[in-house]
């Protein structure tokens, strides 16, 4: 049986534990986008036969300990494992582990915290969805037209799909909607099949190849991170999820998550749940930069909170008290480097570390020149990169005279390199996850 000639799909898919994607068909895996097929009874010996349904269980609090276990579905029961093994207790009925829900399931998925309101699990049967609460074992049948008779369903990189045959769509996992141009065939995305593919063209645009292949080693524009642990590497109008690297890493288009942002991203950064892109726009004999803002990962659209060029401009000294030309982001879930709390290492930089409370409207005076040393600062660890970083305000358009206009300081780009300037992290380290992500200090690649 070859996968990429069976126009029937799968019966299941998912991630395992190691973040790679393994797909059943009868009796046979196939584990990667191009790994041959096994059968299912070498990795779990107790499966006999086709599999129902599968998922990576998504639940930090389980009483039995199951996160980031593989849950396989078969008929009326559900098996649990753990690297191979199958876990004490199992298997179990699906009634039992899961009240409400039907036995002979076509697909499931797991859904995530602020992606769905808490750890769901969405299950597939015929025409029929279920939406099940981990925490509260509530139960909720949903009307999805759109998304009905998936043979097949799975979550990556924060994004959910439903197949339909050897066909998928992408759908939200809170109202079962689906974006335009779906369905797509699943030779073309989720495997690597001879003369198919869809960025197949791309390679063959050494400029566009070195933007969208995550090893090219083409440098990085800027780098932010947010409260819940995402962290974003931007370039070439294109971003790459850095914290999921187990599950892949991939160049998304900008507006693919944030609808009406296109360009580059010279800087970001998160505060109070909201995104801010800072883009610089060159129209002689002005270059301005200018500020969007999006409500959260996945917005609908960015807001854009910026004023015409015919406006004063405002620059951000009068809100964020800010005059150097780099903008730094430290987390509200990090630990702040201050004098009340002198254990906290404080990076190392060539000038002050400008620390700013954004709460505080308006505020006065200025800090002290900074060179492009940018720290990203998250739940994983702090990282200092040199980054290309301009600075401006929300609601304002901050404009300079080009280069060559009369501007005595005007701000020059720095080298194209994004360049490891120190790291700190307890346990592994920024260098030690470099070795496992790519990158390093010819950029992050």
């Amino acid at each position: 049986m070859q996968r990429c000639a069976d126009e029937e799909g799968f019966d299941a898919v998912t991630l395992d534990e190691t973040g790679t994607m393994v797909f059943f068909k009868g009796s046979l895996v196939w584990k990667g986008f191009t790994g041959a097929a096994e059968p299912i009874n070498e990795s779990w010996p107790e499966i006999q036969g086709p599999v129902d349904a599968a998922l990576r269980i998504h639940y930090h609090d389980h009483p039995e300990g199951l996160h980031d276990n593989v849950l396989l579905f078969q008929g009326k029961r559900v098996w649990a494992y753990h690297e191979g093994s199958l876990r004490l207790g199992y298997p179990k009925l699906i009634e039992q582990e899961f009240p409400g829900i039907p036995a002979d399931l076509d697909a499931a998925v797991e859904c995530h915290p602020k992606e769905c309101p808490s750890e769901t699990i969405v299950f597939f049967q015929g025409s029929r969805a279920f939406s099940y609460d981990l925490r509260t074992k509530a139960v909720k049948q949903r009307a999805w037209p759109a998304i009905s008779n998936c043979t097949a369903a799975v979550r990556w990189l924060e994004r959910y799909y439903c197949f339909q045959g050897i066909r998928f769509l992408r759908f939200n996992p809170l109202r079962g909607d689906v974006p335009p141009h779906y369905p797509l065939d699943a030779r073309d995305y989720f495997m690597h099949c001879p003369g198919r593919g869809h960025g197949r063209e791309s390679k063959k645009n050494t400029t566009l190849w070195g933007i969208l292949d995550a090893c090219s080693g083409r440098p990085f524009l800027a780098f932010s991170s947010d409260d819940p642990g995402r962290i974003y590497a931007f370039r070439g109008g294109h971003y790459f999820r850095v914290d999921s690297v187990r599950d892949g890493l991939h160049a998304w288009l900008l507006n693919h998550t944030w609808s009406g942002l296109e360009g580059e991203v010279d800087a970001a950064f998160s505060w109070a749940d909201k995104l801010y892109f800072i883009q610089e726009v060159n129209s002689s004999p002005l270059t301005c930069s200018r500020v969007l803002v999006a409500r959260g990962h996945h917005s609908s659209s960015p807001i854009p909170t910026w004023t015409a060029p015919s406006a004063p401009p405002r620059g951000s000294s009068s809100l964020w008290g800010l005059t150097s030309t780099s903008t730094r982001m430290w987390p509200s879930s990090a630990p702040l480097p201050s004098r009340h709390q002198p254990r906290t290492p404080r990076p190392s930089f060539s000038a002050a570390l400008p620390l700013v409370p954004l709460t505080l409207l308006p505020r006065e005076g200025t800090t002290p020149e900074s060179t492009l040393n940018k720290p990203l600062v998250s739940a994983m660890g702090r990282c200092f990169v040199r980054v290309r970083v301009t600075e401006a305000a929300p609601g304002t358009e901050h404009c300079r005279p080009a280069r060559g206009v009369g501007l005595t300081k005007a701000a020059l780009k720095p080298p194209p390199a994004a360049v490891i300037a120190s790291e700190g992290r307890e346990g592994e380290g920024c260098a030690g996850r470099a070795k496992r992500v790519g990158f390093g200090r010819r950029g992050f690649y």
